[in-house]
C-alpha cells in the first residue's frame, strides 16, 4: 500500500531526553514498519510546534484532505499521541480515514480502529494522551513561570533577538536595525504593506515565514518584548536592557490608522470569504476606496502577499460590478435547485451512516457492564462522554448535509426575493454560500465582469484552495475561464 505518514512535536526549542520523541525517531518508526509489511510512504507530513490537542493543524487537515481525495491508501503514525492528544479530534480524524476506506496505522499500539473492541483500545488510548497532555501543560505553566520571573524567553526567538543557553534574549545586531525602522516607519504614517515591501527588497527574512507581509509586520509592532517586557498569562518581567524602541516610539507607531482600513469582519460585502483572485487563489479582501476628490467605493482586493508567496496577478473588482453579478448566477441557481431533501446526496448518506455507527456505539457502551468492570468507574465514565460527544457531533454534521442538499434552510425563491433587500449582510452571505462555492476574479480592466468573473457552484471549486489558517502554494487559475 501507498501510505502518507504524520510526524508531529508540540514544542522542538532544543529539547531531549526520553520523554522528546524526535521527527527523526517517528519517521525511524513509520519507514522501519512500512518496509517490514510491505508498504511505501509516498508523503510525509512534518508539523513542528503544533499541539496535538488543535484540530486546525495546517499540515494535519491537508492530510485529510489527501485522504478524502483518495490520493493516498492511509495514514501511518509512529504512537496515537502523534496524530492527537484530544479524544473527540482524534476519533473523530480516524473515522473520517477509515470511511474513506483508507487505512489507519499506529506504529507503537498496533490497534484495527475498524473493530469495536479497537475502537474501545483508541479511545482508553486517546484519554490516556489527553490526560498526560493536561499534565504537562501543568507543569508547563508552572516551569513558564519560572522562566519569566528570572528574564528567559519561553518560547521560539522573536525576530530582532538570539537567545543564550540559558533562555536570555540578546540584541542581533543584524536584525534589531530592521526593528527600530519598522517602528519609525511606521510611526510617520507608512502601510503595513510598504513597510513589508520595504524589508522584502532588502532581502530580510522573518523568522517563520517565506517573506513579510502585513500580517508578520503588525506582529512586530504590537508585540511588547521590544519595549523590554516579558509576558505570558500572568507572569510579567520588565528590563530596559531588553527594549530595542522606546515608549514613546512603539506608542507613535500603535495609534497610526490606516486611512483605507479593511471592513472588520466582512460588514458591508456580502461576499467576503467568497472571492477568490484566480493569479493565486486566495481570498480577496473588502475595502473601502476613497480616490481623491470623489465618493468612496467598495471593492474586493488581492492582498497580493501571502504566507504561500507573492501573487504574481493581483486581481481588484468594485463591488458595485461584483455583487449584482454573483447575486444574478444565485437567482438562477436557486431557481433550479429542489426545496426538498435529496435522499441519495452522498455527503447525507455519509452523514446519517456515520450518526447511524456513533448512536450504535453510545448504545453498546452503556450496556457494557464488562468494560465499567475492567477499566474502572471513571474511565468507563469518560468513555460514555466522549462517545456522546460524538453522536452529538454526529447529528450536527447530519443538520449540516440536511441543509446542503436543500439549499441551507432557504424559504421559496419567491419569498426569498421579496425580502432579500432587508436582509443583512450576513444572512445574504451565507444563503449565497449555500449554492456557490467561490467566485473566481481574474486581473484585467475593460473587459467586462462576466469575462473577469466565475462563479463556481457549490462542490466545484478546485481543492487545496487556501482558507483561514492554512496557506497553500501560489497557484494559478486561469484554466477556469
Amino acid at each position: 500500500m501507498q501510505l502518507d505518514a504524520y510526524v508531529r512535536v508540540s514544542r522542538v526549542m532544543g529539547r531531549e531526553g526520553e520523554s522528546f520523541y524526535s521527527p527523526e525517531d517517528q519517521r525511524r518508526a513509520i519507514e522501519g514498519w512500512a518496509r517490514s509489511h510491505g508498504h511505501q510512504i509516498v508523503a510525509w507530513h512534518e508539523e513542528l510546534d503544533e499541539s496535538g490537542r488543535k484540530d486546525d493543524r495546517p499540515l494535519f487537515q491537508a492530510m485529510l484532505a489527501r485522504v478524502d481525495r483518495t490520493e493516498t491508501e492511509g495514514v501511518a503514525v509512529a504512537r496515537i499521541d502523534r496524530l492527537s492528544r484530544n479524544v473527540v479530534n482524534g476519533l473523530s480524524a480516524i473515522r473520517r480515514i477509515t470511511d474513506a476506506d483508507a487505512k489507519f496505522v499506529s506504529v507503537a499500539e498496533n490497534i484495527d480502529p475498524t473493530t469495536r473492541f479497537g475502537r474501545l483500545n483508541l479511545t482508553i488510548v486517546l484519554a490516556i494522551a489527553e490526560w498526560v497532555s493536561e499534565g504537562v501543560r501543568e507543569g508547563w505553566a508552572t516551569a513558564v513561570g519560572n522562566a519569566v520571573a528570572r528574564g528567559a524567553w519561553p518560547a521560539s526567538t522573536p525576530f530582532g533577538y538570539s537567545k543564550d543557553d540559558e533562555s536570555r534574549l540578546h540584541t542581533d545586531p543584524g536584525e534589531a536595525p530592521y526593528v527600530v525602522g519598522i517602528f519609525e516607519r511606521r510611526g510617520r504614517g507608512e502601510t503595513w504593506q510598504a513597510i513589508a515591501d520595504w524589508l522584502n527588497a532588502d532581502g530580510v527574512k522573518p523568522r517563520r515565514a517565506e517573506q513579510w507581509t502585513r500580517a508578520t509586520v503588525k506582529d512586530i509592532v504590537r508585540h511588547e518584548v521590544y519595549v523590554g517586557v516579558i509576558r505570558k498569562g500572568q507572569h510579567v518581567f520588565e528590563s530596559r536592557d531588553l527594549a530595542l524602541v522606546s515608549r514613546s516610539t512603539s506608542d507613535r507607531a500603535r495609534n497610526v490608522h490606516d486611512l483605507q482600513p479593511t471592513q472588520p469582519n466582512g460588514d458591508g460585502y456580502p461576499l467576503a470569504g467568497l472571492v477568490r483572485c484566480a493569479g493565486c487563489g486566495y481570498t480577496m479582501s473588502g475595502t473601502t476606496y476613497k480616490p481623491k476628490g470623489k465618493p468612496a467605493v467598495r471593492i474586493y482586493t488581492c492582498r497580493r502577499h501571502h504566507g504561500g508567496g507573492s501573487c504574481p496577478a493581483p486581481a481588484t473588482i468594485s463591488a458595485h460590478l461584483l455583487e449584482p453579478h454573483v447575486e444574478e448566477e444565485f437567482w438562477e441557481i436557486v431557481g433550479n435547485v429542489k426545496m426538498v431533501p435529496v435522499a441519495d446526496a452522498p455527503e447525507l448518506v455519509d452523514a446519517e451512516r456515520a450518526l447511524a455507527e456513533a448512536e450504535a456505539d453510545l448504545a453498546w457502551w452503556a450496556r457494557n457492564t464488562e468494560a465499567r468492570t475492567t477499566f474502572g468507574e471513571s474511565a468507563y465514565l469518560a468513555g460514555a462522554r466522549e462517545r456522546r460527544e460524538i453522536a452529538e457531533r454526529a447529528r450536527g454534521l447530519v443538520g449540516e448535509a440536511r441543509r446542503a442538499a436543500t439549499g441551507v434552510d432557504m424559504p421559496p425563491v419567491a419569498d426569498l426575493r421579496g425580502m432579500w433587500d432587508e436582509l443583512s449582510t450576513g444572512r445574504r452571505r451565507r444563503y449565497i454560500a449555500a449554492v456557490i462555492d467561490c467566485a473566481m476574479v481574474r486581473r484585467g480592466r475593460g473587459q467586462g465582469v462576466a469575462n473577469r468573473v466565475q462563479v463556481l457552484r457549490r462542490g466545484t471549486a478546485p481543492a487545496g484552495l487556501p482558507g483561514k489558517g492554512r496557506s497553500a502554494a501560489i497557484r494559478s487559475f486561469e484554466h477556469l475561464f
